[in-house]
């Protein structure tokens, strides 16, 4: 299983943008197969064979969504369409493959680094068209885990909510704030908003006294004006 599922990928890097989403579907699929093994052993020796590709897999969307400098620019409207709809579908995918990501930390860790690598510098510069797709799509992503995660405490996620999604705000004003606005700083903040959101009750939920642990502070201020 492993050598197929890392075969699968393998085709999914190399192929063009509408075959490599049929061959990353076939990872869906075996995490459907791993929810519904009949016995946890079935399921615990699947996901061990999914577990460690997990990085290569978020690699290889992002991949298909993030585009060069002037790639929208030269695109007919209903290009634009086109491209809208392969980033949705790309979207849900990075979702549907976190459900079955065993770990929840290791795929906010995951989440994290890629966030990270792709956020451009507080430098007052233009921002590559790529990074704010990237950025966009793993935020997307990353807010499929608040489900899973619960209540229960994540590095990862804490990091990202202190280092990452202010900066992807500050990216979103970014865009909108040029002239004339980007079209994409909209829905870029729209989903660093829902990212929020997703993890409302993860933020606000209650300590000792019926007060916010303490540890989550540094988070709730990063997100919150």
């Amino acid at each position: 299983l492993k050598r197929w599922l890392e075969l699968l990928l393998r085709a999914a890097a190399s192929l063009p943008a509408a075959d490599a989403s049929v061959a990353l579907d076939g990872w869906v699929g075996v995490q459907e197969i791993a929810a519904e093994a009949p016995t946890e052993a079935g399921r615990r020796a699947v996901s061990a064979a999914l577990a460690p590709l997990l990085g290569t897999m978020l690699e290889t969307v992002l991949r298909l969504t993030t585009v060069p400098d002037g790639f929208l620019d030269v695109l007919t409207a209903a290009d634009r369409d086109d491209f809208a709809l392969l980033r949705e579908d790309m979207r849900n995918l990075l979702r549907a493959s976190l459900h079955g990501a065993g770990e929840v930390a290791t795929a906010a860790r995951r989440l994290h680094d890629l966030i990270a690598s792709h956020l451009p510098p507080d430098d007052g510069a233009p921002p590559p068209e790529g990074s704010w797709v990237a950025v966009e799509v793993a935020l997307h992503a990353a807010s499929a885990l608040a489900k899973p995660l619960g209540a229960q405490s994540c590095a990862p996620l804490s990091a990202m909510m202190t280092e990452q999604v202010p900066r992807a705000f500050a990216l979103a004003r970014r865009l909108l704030e040029a002239s004339p606005p980007h079209p994409f700083g909209r829905p870029l903040l729209c989903t660093a908003l829902i990212f929020v959101s997703a993890y409302a009750s993860w933020l606000g939920g209650l300590g000792p006294f019926g007060r916010p642990p303490l540890e989550r502070c540094a988070e709730v201020q990063a997100v919150l004006p």
